[in-house]
C-alpha cells in the first residue's frame, strides 16, 4: 500500500527546497498560506525578516513556472 499526499499547505519559506519531491508526488494543491500583501507587513506581523516575504514569493513563482512547464497547470 502506502500514504497518498494530494495536498499540502505550507508557509512557503522552504518551498523551493521540496519542488522536485512535490513534483514526483503529482500533487493536486500546494496551498501557500502568505497572510500579508507586502514585506512590510510580512515582517512586522510575523516577526521575522521582510527578506523572507521574498524568498515565498519567489517560490511560488519558482512552482507556477514548475507546474506550467510540466503542463500540470495551464499557460
Amino acid at each position: 500500500a502506502g500514504v497518498v499526499l494530494d495536498n499540502l499547505t505550507t508557509n512557503g519559506v522552504r518551498l523551493n527546497s521540496m519542488l522536485e519531491h512535490l513534483l514526483k508526488l503529482r500533487m493536486t494543491t500546494v496551498l501557500v498560506s502568505l497572510n500579508y500583501p507586502d514585506a512590510d507587513s510580512y515582517s512586522r506581523f510575523m516577526r521575522t525578516a521582510a527578506s523572507k516575504f521574498d524568498t515565498v514569493v519567489r517560490n511560488i513563482r519558482e512552482l507556477d513556472q514548475r507546474l506550467r512547464d510540466s503542463g500540470r497547470r495551464e499557460q
